[in-house]
């Protein structure tokens, strides 16, 4: 396996699966997304993916989406309508976008962000 397209670095690597849902749920709190929001445990799962395998964020809507609906019981399309207003009410979406564009960043980029900033502060 090619661990050099993995954000899913040797840090997080040694976490067991518990131990790394709770970094991410701690720093998406830390975020302010309101943990009773639906789309907070798909947040949770899709990062936890994406850490676990980048290439995932290749296909949002063929491969993860898909697989965090599969593990709620849902469609990829709640599950990205969700995602798309875990930020509602936070201002969250404007740390993470891109200075030069302004403008807020789409739910592959929002979610890719989080990882990156997930996987530099592990």
């Amino acid at each position: 396996e090619d661990m050099g397209n993995s954000l899913y670095n040797s840090e997080c690597k040694r976490k067991s699966g518990k131990e790394l849902e709770n970094i991410i749920s701690k720093k998406l709190i830390g975020l302010g997304i309101p943990t009773r929001l639906k789309g907070y445990k798909y947040m949770l799962s899709a990062i936890e993916q994406v850490l676990e395998d980048e290439t995932s964020l290749e296909g949002v809507t063929k491969i993860l989406y898909p697989d965090v609906a599969k593990k709620y019981n849902s469609t990829p399309q709640r599950v990205e309508k969700a995602i798309a207003w875990t930020d509602n009410g936070v201002e969250l979406r404007r740390e993470f976008q891109d200075r030069k564009e302004n403008k807020r960043p789409t739910n592959s980029e929002f979610i890719s962000r989080i990882s990156a900033y997930i996987k530099m502060s592990a």
